[in-house]
């Protein structure tokens, strides 16, 4: 009898890779339920964003400045003074480099960035644990509860 040895591990793969979509799904859904794509940034939300952005920026404007490459220096003050919530050297930069490249290949939309969030969500701790179950404990972890109403009460959800 011939056991067939690659088939398992691409089943497995699929697997990830299926549960891993659903997920992904799932937090769009759930942050499309939440508000999030009409509400506005917060303060440390939109830290975040312009730090990503300066990144981005430099990419594309700074590195490419007419009269040669600009100072990161003189291109950072002249962007704080526009942009002052800059949070590099508050945070590392490792997230602000991967949002400044998901805004060059996606945009600098906030549907782009909440797509980010949600594909982190996802991605991160699959990389921290090897099962599902944490990729599925983060997503439920950091979405808000539901709003709740009940037939027949006077009181209603709070309206974003």
């Amino acid at each position: 009898m011939v056991v067939d040895r690659t088939s398992k591990p691409m089943w497995r793969v699929a697997r990830v890779a299926i549960a891993a979509g659903l997920l992904l799904v799932l937090t769009v859904i759930l942050q499309n339920h939440a508000g999030a794509f009409d509400a506005e940034f917060s303060n440390d939300d939109s830290s975040h964003v312009v730090s990503g952005l300066l990144l981005h920026d430099y990419l594309t404007r700074g590195l490419l400045a007419s009269g040669g490459p600009a100072s990161p220096i003189g291109f950072l003050t002249s962007f704080h003074s526009h942009y002052p919530l800059v949070g590099i050297g508050h945070w590392g930069p490792l997230y602000y480099a991967v949002e400044a490249g998901w805004m060059l290949a996606f945009g600098t939309t906030r549907s782009a960035l909440l797509l980010l969030s949600a594909v982190v969500t996802v991605t991160v701790p699959r990389s921290l644990d090897s099962s599902w179950h944490a990729e599925m404990a983060t997503v439920l972890a950091w979405q808000p509860p539901p709003r709740l109403s009940f037939p027949g009460s006077s009181r209603r959800p709070a309206q974003r």
